[in-house]
């Protein structure tokens, strides 16, 4: 059972948390560094490990939470998360719904933090990229339906406008930031600007494609951020199968992003809202 979201925590719930008696003496910081249990790295929330050890980093905490992801898992092409598979090198899928999508490979080193929660790949805005080994597949033209998944924060200095936070072979359909406005855009051979800013602070935002209607224009996007319906775009986006992509910058380099990512997600099909939802509530806690 996990400890509670807000108010006064004490010690002892703690420590009944940990699995060890109420009455057992310890400095949280003892405690915050596994020195009174190995702490659960699959809570959705679990203490820093970083000074100031304070009573509120156990908010939520669950010492036995499961270790299987809460988010949504149907048609889940790829999950790249920082707290499973994560190295200097490269970062390894977490989780897939069938098929291997290998993994990542880090260009010209990225900073990779897995020292102290949360972990996340930050990209510095001039050379560096994380790149596939696999093509992404997600149907052809006429049956192209896919989603993007990301915890973003979002560290700013984009130097132009059109950073690219994923870049796909082809520019088939790269999803990057304004540099004046933080708008995030869209590319399938021309920019399409949001109302969606890419803000400071961990946020979730979920990309939605749905070509049903390609046939007849009425294909289009749906845009979220931390589960909230935030645009939807007619004629926005393209199919992106058989294509490989980058994290960061172009899959080649150049138009480089400047943030931090946490967690990264392909589906091959578009996302409903309240899977949308699932996927921001069950991280959210961590990402915050």
């Amino acid at each position: 059972m996990a400890l509670q979201a807000s108010g006064r925590i004490n010690a002892s719930d703690i420590n009944s948390e940990l699995g060890v008696a109420p009455d057992t003496e310890h400095p949280f910081k003892l405690a915050a560094h596994g020195g009174i249990a190995t702490i659960n790295t699959q809570s959705g929330s679990y203490p820093n490990s970083t000074a100031p050890y304070k009573a509120s980093e156990w908010y939520s905490y669950d010492h036995g939470a499961s270790s299987g992801w809460a988010g949504t898992t149907t048609s889940l092409q790829g999950r790249w998360d920082a707290r499973e598979n994560l190295n200097t090198s490269n970062w390894s899928v977490a989780s897939t719904d069938g098929g291997s999508m290998g993994q990542l490979n880090h260009q010209n080193s990225p900073t990779v933090n897995t020292s102290s929660a949360p972990y996340y790949v930050q990209y510095d805005g001039s050379n560096d990229r994380s790149t596939s080994t696999s093509n992404v597949y997600a149907g052809t033209n006429s049956s192209s339906h896919w989603s993007l998944t990301y915890w973003i924060y979002d560290t700013g200095g984009q130097s132009a406008g059109y950073e690219r936070i994923t870049g796909f072979s082809g520019y088939r359909c790269d999803i990057a930031e304004s540099s004046s406005t933080h708008y995030l855009r869209l590319y399938h051979g021309m920019w399409r600007t949001t109302s969606m800013t890419v803000s400071g602070g961990w946020t979730h935002y979920a990309i939605c494609y749905d070509a049903s209607g390609v046939s007849n224009g009425t294909d289009f996007v749906k845009y979220y951020k931390d589960g909230e319906l935030i645009q939807t775009g007619m004629n926005h986006g393209y199919y992106i199968n058989n294509r490989n992509y980058a994290l960061g910058a172009k899959p080649g380099g150049g138009e480089n992003w400047n943030g931090r990512i946490g967690q990264f997600c392909i589906y091959y099909r578009a996302l409903s809202q309240a899977e949308v939802t699932a996927n921001h509530v069950a991280d959210k806690g961590y990402w915050t």
